[in-house]
């Protein structure tokens, strides 16, 4: 009798051989840890008030340098609300103004509210209206930001400026410094503006980086720095074959900026960009990413968990366009995870919701920061239910050239999972590249395995998981039986 010790440090792999060790060729519901994986909570309702109107089409958490506020705020295509966390609804902050909307009649650009704190202004916009501002302490209605700035689809606050961007797709915009109510350029102010013309296509995202600014077309990254008058703001080009597919397709994290690119991952710390390798690029943009609707991708930072998480539309996603799956990135390990969403998910709220150590939104001072969602009942949740119902499904074990008898699966947990926690279902095929077939499901026993009797050429597992449990490998008792 063989034994075969198998540690999952490889995750979602669909890229590989599936004989690889280590890797898993499908996976639901399951996010990388230090150690193994665990399961993701399920979602719970945050918004028991009342749902949004309308869609929602933004979401941002307010954390003011100024009176060190702490709100949700969302936005539908006509009002802007926040998150009452008393009444646990939404309050209209639109100041008695009904807006046009986000509309998208250049093609390129996601339908959506954009936002940055500045000081304690937050300014939102959208293509079809004028800028608004809410202002501090209260951030109860908005107004027309002042200075007649551009009607542009970006806005990010860097140091001393406010940018507006994309208001004719590659032009960018910034404020007088230190007033964010001058946009006339003028070298006294030192209010400017000026196009990224030497690369094609407009201008997609744009994210501080420090001091600096990062900005994004579809094919191309520009480094934004400050010099000063004459020249105000310089951008340099970093890169004509590396961008973002739009502005929630990059995630800030740390020191440096993760993109999700039209057919690739990148870093960017201020340098050119650099491919984030990784084992799924292939399936993902050929496979499974719906690229008509790749523009309502949105990524964050869950700091909770330390991931950087894509919420994508699937080919599979019903109505065309939903935000149905998501891929996550775990930067300690370089390991990638993938699975499904419960509901489609219309609006990500960003990586600064404040929630309790079991992910539910709060606002106490002790609260860390993680991931909620909108969705398309048109409420907030938090990843603060039960653990989910999760599995992984591991590549395969066998030899080319025989036959062999899987007798035991002992799986290897960290934390144990509560009684009936665990399932597993053997899987084999004959031939690499065949359909794998089914076994029947076993339960875990009580001495901790799971007993299979199937002989193959090619063998693997999916192992269920229900509550909480952190699954770090797995041990395989099995015998070569013969040539066939």
């Amino acid at each position: 009798m063989a034994r075969l010790s198998v540690k999952f440090n490889r995750g979602f792999a669909p890229d590989l051989d599936p004989t690889e060790t280590g890797i898993f060729v499908d996976a639901d519901q399951m996010f990388p840890t230090a150690a193994g994986y665990r399961p993701l909570r399920q979602l719970r309702i945050e918004s028991t008030g009342g749902p949004l109107p309308l869609t929602c089409y933004g979401a941002f958490f307010e954390q003011d340098a100024i009176n060190a506020g702490r709100a949700i705020f969302v936005a539908s295509a006509n009002k802007l609300y926040t998150y009452d966390i008393v009444s646990n609804s939404f309050l209209d902050v639109s100041g008695g103004q009904t807006f046009n909307g986000p509309a998208n009649p250049a093609g390129y650009r996601s339908a959506r509210w954009r936002w940055t704190m500045f000081g304690g202004d937050l300014i939102v916009l959208n293509p079809g209206d004028p800028p608004q501002v809410l202002t501090a302490p209260a951030y109860s209605a908005a107004a027309a930001l002042g200075g007649n700035p551009p009607h542009g689809s970006i806005v990010e606050a860097v140091g001393d400026f406010v940018f507006i961007l994309d208001s004719a797709g590659n032009d960018w915009n910034c404020c007088g410094i230190g007033n964010d109510s001058t946009w006339t350029p003028d070298i006294g102010t030192q209010a400017a503006n000026g196009t990224l013309g030497d690369t094609p296509g407009p201008i997609v995202a744009a994210h501080a980086l420090g001091a600096n600014l990062l900005v994004y077309k579809q094919r191309a990254t520009y480094l934004g720095t400050y010099l000063g008058p004459p020249v105000i703001w310089s951008f340099s080009l970093l890169a004509d074959d590396a961008g973002a597919i739009c502005d929630e397709a990059v995630v800030s994290y740390g020191g440096l900026q993760v993109a999700m690119g039209v057919e690739n991952f990148y870093t960017c710390d201020g340098a050119p960009p650099r491919v984030l390798e990784n084992p799924l690029r292939r399936w993902f943009y050929e496979s499974s990413l719906d690229c008509t609707h790749a523009t309502n991708v949105w990524g964050v930072w869950d700091k909770l968990h330390n991931l950087i998480v894509w919420f994508y539309p699937s080919v599979a996603a019903n109505p065309p366009g939903a935000l149905d799956r998501y891929i996550c990135w775990h930067p300690d390990t370089n390991r990638w995870m993938t699975g499904k969403v419960a509901n489609n998910v219309e609006a990500v709220v960003t990586p600064f919701a404040p929630v309790t150590p079991d992910g539910a939104i709060s606002y106490s001072p002790t609260a860390v920061f993680g991931m909620s969602l909108v969705l398309g009942d048109h409420n907030l949740y938090s990843f603060s239910g039960d653990f989910a119902s999760g599995f992984v499904t591991t590549g395969d074990i066998g030899d080319p050239m025989h036959y062999s008898m899987v007798r035991t699966v002992r799986p290897r947990f960290k934390t144990y999972p509560p009684s009936n926690g665990a399932k597993a279902t053997p899987l084999y095929r004959y031939n690499l590249g065949d359909l794998q077939m089914a076994g029947p499901q076993c339960e875990l026993t009580p001495y901790g395995a799971f007993a299979m009797r199937q002989a193959a050429r090619y063998h693997a597992v999916r192992i269920e998981t229900s509550g909480d449990c952190e699954i770090t490998g797995m041990d395989v008792d099995w015998d070569i039986q013969g040539t066939r």
